[in-house]
């Protein structure tokens, strides 16, 4: 399983998940060709991610409580790019058509609850290295969530690591490609098991048809210090080499501290989750809305 923190689940590239309708071709090799995001393309992107975990607040190294959740997240999101250049989107317009929780700690008396962000848009951009996120209209929004939207945008202004590494590339079905271990720690966080990781591979799996374009079907293997194999499934699209789908089984382990100064507390989450993301693409002709600065 990947080791990644709650953050970088959220934060990984945006994705389509293949389906029985793709026409299998597992003797060919594939060309990889890169495509820059448009202005006026809209993602339509779908994120499941199940996890359960131990639950700990602890004060002054004293354990408050401590519970085990199974939780599922949820989100449907819509963005937009306002601005493109040939390597990243520089501005994108994120809304939620839904995002929630379900917590079925209790079997029993399962809980559905909205997130900070569900059924609100927002504009992101970044400004050499700071990411800026407000409200269509340039007010900033509170910080829960802000801390959801930065989560899961962190990508914005910034290159597609692994289009930049799989662009005009030729692989055989069966090949072997190493991450190198910058790339790996763009893609998946600095707080994940790629920071210690001792080898991250790629192997062409397969190649299949769908709708006239052709996908890659890569597996990634993580070989960590403890020198247990970690693996995952990513989807990518030849001709554009955009990650269209991707399945992880990781360990969340993080740490978040909360409070007025004098008074923190440290909440932790350590378990299992399960992520899968999924998205479809379309270039649709649109006015650019107003976008007014952010005020501050």
């Amino acid at each position: 399983m990947f080791h990644v923190n709650r953050a970088s689940l959220c934060a990984l590239p945006i994705l389509l998940s293949a389906t029985s309708g793709f026409a299998d071709e597992t003797t060919k090799g594939c060309h990889f060709v890169y495509r820059a995001a448009v202005v006026g393309e809209r993602i339509a992107q779908q994120v499941v991610i199940h996890s359960d975990v131990q639950s700990t607040i602890s004060q002054s190294d004293q354990v408050v409580s401590s519970e085990e959740r199974r939780v599922r997240t949820e989100q449907l999101r819509e963005i937009t790019v306002l601005e493109a250049d040939r390597q990243k989107s520089v501005m994108v317009q994120l809304t939620y058509r839904q995002a929630r929780i379900i917590d079925s700690t209790q079997p029993d008396a399962i809980r559905t609850r909205p997130q900070a962000v569900a059924n609100k848009s927002y504009i992101a951009s970044r400004r050499r290295d700071e990411l800026i996120v407000t409200y269509p209209d340039g007010t900033l929004p509170p910080r829960k969530e802000l801390d959801i939207v930065e989560a899961n945008m962190r990508s914005v202004g910034k290159p597609n690591p692994l289009a930049l590494f799989l662009r005009d590339r030729t692989v055989q079905v069966g090949e072997r490609m190493e991450l190198p271990p910058e790339l790996a720690r763009e893609l998946f966080g600095e707080k994940s098991a790629a920071e210690s990781a001792q080898r991250i591979t790629l192997d062409l799996q397969s190649l299949q048809t769908f709708d006239g374009a052709q996908f890659a079907v890569l597996e990634i293997t993580m070989v960590t210090d403890d020198g247990e194999p970690q693996t995952g499934t990513l989807v990518v699209e030849t001709s554009s080499c955009r990650t269209r789908s991707i399945n992880l089984n990781t360990i969340v382990d993080t740490e978040v501290r909360r409070g007025p100064d004098g008074h923190t507390f440290l909440v932790t989450n350590r378990g299992t989750a399960h992520v899968s993301v999924q998205a479809t693409y379309r270039v649709a002709t649109r006015s650019k809305p107003a976008i007014r600065q952010p005020t501050r």
